[in-house]
């Protein structure tokens, strides 16, 4: 069960708050449920240009073909491939 203490902190001039040593380097949410009241939640969090990995099926997708790969030996065709892309664009 966790204990409950009474720990008042001071907001400094700048807006900064110190929680404690032991939360250094945590992430940390800031909830503003109302005007009086804050909620701080420790996480990890996903960056704004990563939650498509979590929308859908797109992480299951990523896996299966990320095991795919693994399971397929590498071919060598950058050559072939540069030649195609050359006479795609004209420059035989």
């Amino acid at each position: 069960m966790i204990q409950h203490e009474l720990n008042i902190k001071i907001v400094s001039t700048n807006g900064q708050l110190s929680i404690g040593k032991k939360y250094a380097g945590s992430q940390v949410q800031i909830i503003e449920q109302d005007k009086d009241t804050l909620l701080i939640k420790r996480g990890k969090f996903i960056p704004n240009n990563e939650h498509w990995l979590y929308e859908d099926n797109n992480l299951e997708r990523l896996e299966k073909a990320i095991k795919s790969t693994e399971n397929h030996e590498r071919i060598n065709n950058s050559e072939e491939l540069l030649a195609k892309f050359e006479r795609a664009i004209g420059n035989d």
